[in-house]
């Protein structure tokens, strides 16, 4: 069984949960493959991944959808970044850091009808929240990805 799903996913939840999976299926030859949301939807296509855990919709004939969860994306920046400017004055003055600009990230950009200056595409959300740390610009980020860096003076929401 081949598993395809973003970074994210791969390091929050599914470690965990495939460990569970094959204590209980110890005959099961398993495979999980690390990519964004977009990449692992062409896999799937392919039939080069027989389950692939997305971010968003994927709206594709022949793929059933199962919606398993919803998080909440957050859009953060280091504090000294913030200094009083409102979303959209971030969205001017610092670049965007993002691992991809449709699904999801497109329809909460639209919701807060915010358009980023600048982006950075990158295709780790571990690497977007370092950059994110070290005031390279700001994000969109699942809450449960910071909630341990919500509770210290290094983000702000």
């Amino acid at each position: 069984m081949i598993v395809a799903a973003p970074e994210f996913y791969c390091s929050y939840y599914l470690s965990q949960l495939l460990s569970i999976y094959l204590n209980l299926h110890p005959q099961v030859q398993m495979k999980l493959l690390c990519y964004n949301s977009k990449e692992t939807i062409k896999l799937v296509e392919a039939n080069q991944a027989d389950i692939g855990i997305v971010a968003g919709k994927c709206n594709r004939p022949g793929i059933e959808e199962i919606l398993i969860d919803q998080e909440d994306l957050v859009l953060v920046a280091h504090p000294q970044m913030v200094k009083s400017r409102s979303a959209s004055e971030l969205f001017q003055v610092y670049p965007f850091i993002t691992y991809d600009l449709e699904g999801v990230i497109k329809e909460c950009l639209d919701e807060i009808q915010c358009k980023p200056a600048s982006t950075i595409e990158c295709g780790s959300e571990e690497a977007i929240k370092r950059a994110v740390l070290s005031q390279t610009g700001i994000a969109l980020i699942s809450d449960v990805m910071i909630e341990e860096e919500v509770k210290q003076p290094t983000f702000r929401v």
